[in-house]
């Protein structure tokens, strides 16, 4: 069983602002988003190669929910600058993935928006699992494309994502299967991730959590 980088989740504070920034840093609008209704969030998608990243935030209209929302959206310092929270992998047998966690991911949840259906893993208290750097996890029916490759493809791709942990999370994620998909790997004493994406003209933008 192997799992595959499907997305990565940024979170604002406000959507429109949200949006406005990205825009402006990665020098295109996005290419798709919506509202997850049973979430109480709604987001903005763009495309960076095969996989994507989604900028989310509450959705004023939407009502609470009665569970945390995902990627510690009710954590009541959430920036109006998009910050990087998560990051989701695509797994080919979720609940024998489930087991083989080093750490609790939660519950498994089936959800919608438009047109999409997908699982995925949400901890009981919303949060980020170790901080964010240990993957939520994600699975796409028989027959749905994942967004990543059908959304429209502006010419971003992902320069680099890192990992700064303590030897013995980076041996957690190692035997998940999950160290793998980091572009560098370092030592650190607190777990932290960083993302660049390279935009069409050559520049690249950095996103830390």
């Amino acid at each position: 069983m192997s799992l595959l980088i499907d997305h990565f989740a940024l979170v604002t504070a406000d959507l429109d602002a949200g949006k406005s920034w990205m825009s402006d840093a990665l020098g295109c609008p996005p290419v798709g988003g919506g509202v997850h209704s049973q979430m109480g969030t709604h987001n903005a998608l763009w495309r960076i190669g095969d996989v994507y990243l989604e900028v989310i935030a509450i959705d004023p209209a939407a009502d609470q929910p009665p569970y945390p929302r995902w990627f510690g959206l009710d954590s009541p310092d959430i920036p109006t600058t998009p910050r990087l929270a998560a990051w989701i992998a695509r797994s080919s047998a979720l609940v024998t993935d489930m087991t083989r966690s080093a750490h609790p991911l939660g519950r498994i949840m089936s959800l919608y928006r438009d047109d999409l259906q997908w699982q995925l893993t949400v901890p009981d208290d919303g949060m980020p699992v170790q901080g964010g750097v240990w993957p939520h996890l994600i699975v796409w029916p028989e027959g749905m494309t994942p967004p990543g490759e059908t959304l429209t493809d502006t010419g971003l791709t992902v320069d680099s994502f890192t990992l700064a942990a303590p030897e013995a999370l980076r041996d957690e994620l190692s035997t998940f299967g999950a160290l793998k998909l980091f572009t560098d790997v370092s030592t650190a004493a607190a777990p932290a991730m960083s993302l660049s994406v390279r935009r069409a003209d050559g520049q690249v933008v950095r996103f830390d959590q």
